[in-house]
């Protein structure tokens, strides 16, 4: 282990390529390579490069597919000395043309056609076609100081003009050389989904070359793919992981098997929802990942904060953490004061990975880079814009932005810039954006007046995919408030009358696009146009592939297949539900054979009855007055409608195995508390925390707390055995129209349901008998198997 820290990338690079020159660095379908490999490919790279390239400090714009030659090619930059600048193939042409002007680069190396103009003073050459060259013995690179510029990556910008942020050296070590927030040791395999022009590639690259790791290249459809096909499976093993919170949103509603088998999962890009990270825990219990909520702005080098997430969390709210590092968290008012205690305010980040600053944009490096002067000596810091506090455990909590910017799919995405380059289509007369939170990410809606049938071909044309909007709406005229601005709530009603296109009509549906099109959650679909311009993402392909796939047998569709093709219908035809299943037929509605899952869950209750790892915990404020007696008597209605809420375990003896015994009526009642102001919140905790009998009384618990006479707050806990996602959904919602119901004195028109916990479980265990889930059984056991050594748990 290396404790000198280096002084650059290079220094740490080249301590493992003594220590362990034949481990893997890099590994993807295609090729592995290892560390005497990337060395070697490097220099020889390096030397044909620095026939082009003029001096250290150019700026290297990397055109080129992420995979092996991405890798060599940003290590081959890094030793001439120069700042690499990865951007993505299918970049729009004008974008591209505008990133190039900006940064004047001294070399495009691609390996794709180039229809842009260039600066005066940039070549553009093909990767095939460098020229030879003599080899070099000692690289610009190594003398590279901490404060030499190793990469740009371009952000979103306030005035509608992308902006290229200059990171260091000490920035990419700082987050990356033996990190004090995750663990990385020799030899693991950091996983990489990120795009390499996106900010988080350099976890994905430098946390493994600098620590003796290796970087292996993943594709989304690898998540959540089920099958045996090994060109759907990782080359080697994956421990550490980062992903976006809008994925990791949408993974945990869906299937995604690669996720038990890694040691650390690293998310951030947007705030953690408790209920997506308590449904992650209990779904791959008992020895689920560590989940790391890791956040950091760009300016920043990737990741400022983290903490990582216990499985016993209850809260409604997941902090961001503490500095990681040596980096420093100022919260200060408008007033550029320390708030205090208890107060919000804007978040101010110091320390070694605070970046260089904006390339070649002084004014805006100027307004967000400032010295600290409520510190003495005062330092260096960056405005990141994000409103946050300080909570009791002395962790910052995010709250909201201060400016126009939002998270979509994990990227910064500035609504006046998307307002910008909708304003400049044809026929565009008027426009605005506006977010939509759903179950797994922000949604970008446009509404427009004029014409926008060529809207989003132009979209595609100037700004990357996570900035095209999700919705598009036609209005005659944007409607404004009396003081003459846009009238955002007038907007969010007319969402219900507004059609994306007057001369498209719908086709008729089959499954498959049922299935999407409540993915989507709007009316609008079209089957003749791709799933993007339907308003989807990569996050709705990956979260449908999770329950739809092509037959066995037949070729595997991706999820940029899925997303991209025109139309969308051609590719729906090719699939069908993971799991489908016969209809059930139970010989009674009384007991049945418990799942595998649930069998799990008990005996891990019978060995500690103290466990409550699997409680499903709600809790609601009520506004306004509440009816007390009406609440009640739902909760009892939807018991004795649910048999999962009278349902209790029992161990037969004789057949050796755990059944379900659904018992007529229930010892279900609510409970009533009164507390304080100050001690409600830690009541509330302990009584989350008592453990289920699941054998002998009812798995659904509820508690309404009186809070200093005016406050009203509503418990509910269930347990994980009898109740899932899907489930709690239909709860919530059969509780609110019940309630509403009996505060008008009417009975709730329930229908009657087919469908049962006891079905559920008969359905499971019919699966288990299947061959598809015996072969990807002993497909991932023989997988994992360098991980488990017999008679010991999971390595």
């Amino acid at each position: 282990m290396n404790t000198e820290k280096p002084q650059n990338l290079l220094a740490a690079f080249h301590h493992w390529l003594q220590a362990v020159p034949e481990a893997n660095a890099w590994v993807d379908a295609q090729q592995s390579l290892s560390y005497r490999e990337l060395e070697d490919k490097s220099s020889v790279l390096a030397a044909k490069l620095a026939v082009l390239v003029g001096k250290p400090g150019d700026i290297i714009v990397l055109h080129l597919q992420k995979g092996a030659d991405m890798a060599i090619a940003i290590l081959a930059v890094v030793k001439l000395g120069a700042s690499y600048l990865c951007v993505e193939p299918d970049t729009p042409q004008a974008r591209l043309e505008q990133l190039l002007q900006d940064v004047a680069p001294a070399l495009v190396l691609t390996s794709f056609v180039v229809n842009c103009a260039l600066p005066q003073t940039t070549r553009c050459i093909d990767y095939s076609q460098l020229p030879e060259a003599s080899p070099i013995s000692t690289f610009w690179g190594y003398h590279s100081t901490p404060q030499t510029c190793a990469c740009l990556f371009y952000t979103s910008g306030t005035t509608g003009k992308p902006k290229a942020v200059a990171i260091s050296h000490q920035g990419i070590l700082h987050m990356a050389w033996q990190p004090d927030y995750v663990t990385i040791a020799p030899g693991q395999g950091i996983g990489s989904l990120s795009t390499p022009a996106f900010d988080a590639f350099s976890f994905d690259f430098w946390a493994a070359l600098t620590n003796g790791a290796y970087t292996v290249m993943i594709t989304p459809d690898m998540l959540c793919y089920q099958g045996t096909d090994s060109d759907f499976k990782p080359a080697t093993p994956v421990d550490v992981l980062f992903i976006t919170s809008a994925l990791f949103h949408s993974l945990v509603v869906g299937t995604a098997p690669l996720l038990a088998s890694i040691s650390c999962l690293l998310v951030g890009g947007e705030a953690l929802r408790p209920k997506a990270v308590r449904q992650f825990y209990r779904q791959f219990m008992p020895n689920p990942p560590q989940l790391i909520q890791v956040y950091g702005p760009t300016e920043c080098s990737t990741f400022a904060t983290a903490w990582p997430v216990p499985q016993n969390f209850i809260g409604d709210r997941l902090p961001i953490g503490q500095g990681i590092g040596q980096t420093q968290c100022w919260v200060l008012t408008p007033e550029g004061e320390l708030v205090s205690e208890g107060e919000s305010g804007e978040l101010y980040l110091s320390g070694p990975g605070v970046a260089l600053g904006y390339y070649a944009d002084e004014q805006t490096t100027q307004q967000k880079f400032v010295d600290g002067h409520f510190t003495a000596p005062s330092v260096s810091c960056y405005r990141t814009g994000d409103k946050v506090r300080w909570n009791k455990q002395g962790q910052l909590e995010w709250l909201a932005r201060i400016d126009n910017q939002v998270k979509v799919r994990g990227f910064r995405v500035d609504i006046n810039e998307l307002e910008q380059h909708i304003l400049l289509a044809p026929d565009v007369e008027a426009a605005a954006v506006l977010t939509r939170e759903n179950e797994v990410s922000i949604e970008l809606i446009a509404f427009v007046s004029g014409s926008v049938d060529r809207l989003i071909d132009f979209l595609k044309s100037r700004v990357p995919g996570w900035m095209i909007p999700h919705q598009v709406h036609r209005l005659p005229a944007l409607p404004l408030t009396p003081n003459g601005k846009i009238d955002c709530q007038a907007l969010f009603q007319s969402l219900a009358v507004q059609n994306r296109s007057q001369e498209l009509k719908p086709f008729s549906e089959n499954d498959a696009e049922a299935a999407l099109r409540c993915l989507l959650r709007h009316d609008n679909f079209y089957p003749q146009l791709s799933l993007m311009e339907n308003g989807g993402d990569s996050l709705t392909a990956m979260r449908m592939l999770s329950a739809w796939q092509a037959p066995q047998g037949q070729a595997a569709v991706t999820a940029a297949e899925l997303l991209y093709t025109n139309p969308v219908s051609a590719v729906l035809a090719r699939l069908q539900p993971v799991a489908a299943q016969a209809t059930i037929v139970l010989d009674n509605d009384i007991g049945h054979v418990a799942s595998s899952e649930q069998l799990r869950m008990w005996f891990l209750q019978q060995r500690d009855p103290s466990l409550y790892a699997y409680a499903t915990l709600f809790q609601f404020e009520f506004q306004g007055q509440m009816d007390e007696q009406s609440l009640e008597q739902a909760l009892g209605i939807l018991v004795q409608r649910h048999g999962a809420f009278r349902t209790l375990f029992e161990f037969d003896i004789n057949s050796q195995q755990l059944m379900q015994r659904v018992v007529p009526q229930s010892d279900f009642s609510l409970e009533h508390q009164q507390v304080s102001d100050v001690a409600w919140s830690n009541w509330a905790k302990e009584w989350f925390r008592q453990p289920f009998d699941i054998g002998q009384k009812c798995a659904l618990r509820a508690c309404l707390l009186t809070i200093e006479s005016d406050r009203r707050v509503l418990l509910l806990n269930m347990h994980h055995a009898l109740i899932d996602g899907e489930s709690i959904n239909i709860l919530l919602r059969e509780l609110s129209h019940c309630y509403v119901a009996l505060q008008h004195n009417q009975q709730p028109g329930f229908v009657p349901l087919n469908y049962s916990l006891l079905h559920h479980t008969a359905a499971l265990n019919l699966y288990y008998q299947q061959d598809s889930y015996k072969q990807s059984l002993n497909f991932w056991r023989a997988r994992l198997q360098r991980y488990w050594r017999y008679g010991d748990a999971m390595v």
